[in-house]
């Protein structure tokens, strides 16, 4: 498995209690497959490739005592391989209760795509 991608990544501060984050994102990844038989001699090899791209935006509030953070944001995604799109919101909150204690919630939607190769495996006797 082979994976490279490009990142472009800006903040901006919209004021003291406000920033928001966003950019682009392109991932390849190649996921390969090599099958050697001896007897009979049979050698194959194969790789598929998955691109996608990706657009996101992070909005966060701090408030002013720092007591408070909130984060939401979305993610957009567009696998080219399926022509298949996917929208990921997330959420995250966390309040400062005490010194030494915090509340949090998270929640996010997120996915994965990947390409599977099946191979049909032989009986013992050699005959498929």
């Amino acid at each position: 498995m082979l994976e490279s991608g490009l990142r472009v990544h800006f903040k901006s501060q919209l004021n003291n209690k406000l920033d928001v984050s966003y950019g682009y994102q392109f991932n390849e990844t190649g996921i390969s497959h090599l099958r050697d038989l001896n007897n009979p001699t049979f050698r194959d090899y194969s790789k598929e490739v998955i691109r996608t791209n990706s657009l996101y935006a992070t909005l966060e509030f701090k408030s002013k005592d720092s007591l408070t953070y909130i984060s939401t944001g979305l993610r957009f995604n567009k696998h080219n391989k399926f022509n298949t799109y996917y929208i990921e919101p997330r959420f995250s909150l966390n309040q400062k209760i005490a010194t030494h204690l915090n509340f949090q919630i998270n929640g996010e939607i997120k996915s994965q795509t990947t390409s599977q190769i099946i191979d049909f495996q032989n009986d013992f006797l050699g005959v498929e």
